[in-house]
């Protein structure tokens, strides 16, 4: 103790830890400069957008086909099969044209649920990298809803060229053209929406397991007051409210409107109540505004997720 004390009071000492203070202070002055320049310099949100779907983009299709494959060889077979029950159907009762536009529908708003597992590790790297401050929330949404934008376009493309000329779902009053891209624009629209269900409740929920019973449970409800299965003029007025707020209820009007309007079938929706609104637009828009709403949604709750470690 008493040679530390004199080496404490040695002058050579002191001018070495003065020396090494003055240095640290001018390295810290540094380090603040370099931090003043990096907040100067920080990229654009367009940058980091562009950064995500880029590595989502790889990660998850140019990377990992097989999902992606998977997905484009269920549609196609479900599609054909589909087609054959309903083969040429438009010769048959109209009242099984509405059966048929809910199967595919079932398709469409099924499929998106094999992207559970791309949404939850998609999570996982938000909250990882959340606490680094690198990317906002609605970056990450935005990067799910363009990546699978183009693919659900795609399989329903393939699920309307498949469907359609097999069952003979054409509208008679319109030309081919208007037919078909009345059918298809359901149909996207109808994919987009499933998508963006599966992707809120697996924000909302912790588990590939609980997000799975989620989707599962919204679309059984959904599904069953749309009016695919029990007309609507039947269904009790206390729960025939629900039929609101079900996006697969545009889904089918959208697809039946686009069929029966102008044909001596058109009589149809009235008894069926399938024409509330009455036009193909006007379904595909609640149906976006349903999907934008609900991608809004599912960017607030991700901003209030916490890694847990």
């Amino acid at each position: 103790p008493l040679d530390l004390l004199r080496r404490l009071k040695d002058p050579k000492l002191m001018t070495r830890c003065n020396t090494q203070e003055s240095a640290g202070s001018e390295l810290m002055s540094t380090v603040a400069l370099s931090g003043e320049q990096a907040e100067i310099e920080e990229v654009s949100d367009m940058w980091k957008l562009w950064v995500v779907f880029e590595r989502n983009l790889l990660n998850h299709y140019v990377r990992n086909p097989t999902n992606l494959a998977a997905r484009f060889v269920c549609y196609t077979a479900c599609s054909i099969l589909g087609g054959a029950l309903y083969w040429q159907l438009r010769s048959s009762d109209k009242q099984s044209v509405v059966g048929a536009y809910t199967y595919l529908l079932l398709l469409s708003y099924l499929n998106p649920f094999a992207c559970i597992p791309v949404f939850l590790n998609d999570k996982k790297h938000f909250l990882s990298e959340r606490s680094l401050g690198l990317y906002k929330p609605w970056i990450y949404c935005l990067s799910q809803i363009l990546l699978e934008m183009w693919v659900l376009t795609l399989v329903a493309v393939v699920q309307t060229s498949i469907v359609i000329p097999m069952t003979g779902l054409w509208n008679d009053s319109l030309s081919p053209w208007v037919s078909f891209f009345y059918s298809l624009s359901g149909l996207v629209t109808s994919g987009l929406m499933g998508s963006a269900m599966v992707h809120f409740w697996s924000t909302l929920l912790p588990s590939q397991e609980l997000a799975f019973i989620g989707c599962a449970g919204t679309i059984c409800i959904t599904l069953g007051v749309s009016g695919g299965f029990v007309a609507f003029p039947q269904i009790q007025s206390f729960v025939s409210w629900l039929q609101w707020i079900s996006p697969i209820k545009y889904s089918l009007q959208a697809l039946c409107i686009g069929f029966f309007l102008g044909t001596e079938g058109e009589a149809l929706l009235d008894a069926l109540e399938l024409n509330r609104p009455g036009t193909v637009s006007a379904n595909v828009g609640v149906l976006l505004a349903m999907f934008l709403g609900l991608a809004v949604v599912t960017a607030l709750c991700l901003s209030r997720q916490r890694e847990i470690r």
